[in-house]
């Protein structure tokens, strides 16, 4: 005889409390999954909410192609994530979902006009040094970010390098998580693979 074992993962957009946003009923009802042994929950950290075309939207990330520059998951908003996730789902049956690209936005940033270019975290380094541009790094987001103006136009971009992305690694071995997952891996970096291939056995 055959044994047929299947596992169920779901992605989730986070909050951080209970009654936070009234968009988000369908998080408790993926919540209740949790009793279900094979589960694994992927939290993408971080979400924004507002106005689009008259409708509204959700987006699972901080900064965002329509939002303010920011950081894509700052450290410091994915911790309260992740806590909040803990009080309704073993840490064991989540992974932890990990941003694999940046945002540049022109300046100034204009709500409902300003749209920010998705670009991988190799290619903002790339501008910095075509631009001259000294990159920084915000100390509560454990994000790094530079500035540059280009025909006439100024701009900020936000993006992921090794600090950034061992702040999250750490946050994952600090709560014991599952793991982690990536979104968009098409945007090759691969200083991300050797630090995550140190530290974690990978499941391809």
């Amino acid at each position: 005889s055959l044994m047929c074992c299947c596992f169920l993962s779901v992605i989730i957009i986070p909050r951080i409390a209970w009654g936070v946003n009234r968009f988000f009923v369908i998080f408790f009802h993926i919540y209740g999954l949790r009793k279900y042994s094979s589960l694994t929950v992927l939290i993408f950290a971080g979400y924004n909410n507002g106005k689009q075309g008259g409708s509204n939207y959700l987006w699972p990330e901080w900064g965002y192609t329509y939002g303010p520059p920011m950081a894509v998951a700052p450290i410091h908003q994915v911790r309260k994530v992740v806590e909040y996730a803990l009080t309704e789902i073993p840490a064991e049956k989540i992974d932890l979902g990990i941003p694999n690209y940046g945002y540049n936005w022109p300046l100034p940033y204009e709500r409902g006009v300003t749209k920010a270019a998705a670009i991988g975290n190799v290619q903002a380094v790339r501008i910095a040094v075509e631009q001259g541009a000294e990159i920084m790094f915000d100390s509560l987001a454990e994000s790094p970010y530079f500035q540059y103006t280009s025909e006439g136009i100024e701009h900020e971009v936000w993006f992921e390098d090794v600090r950034s992305l061992q702040a999250k690694f750490n946050l994952i071995k600090e709560y014991g998580l599952r793991g982690c997952g990536y979104w968009q891996i098409m945007k090759w970096f691969r200083a991300n693979w050797v630090l995550l291939q140190n530290q974690f056995y990978i499941l391809k």
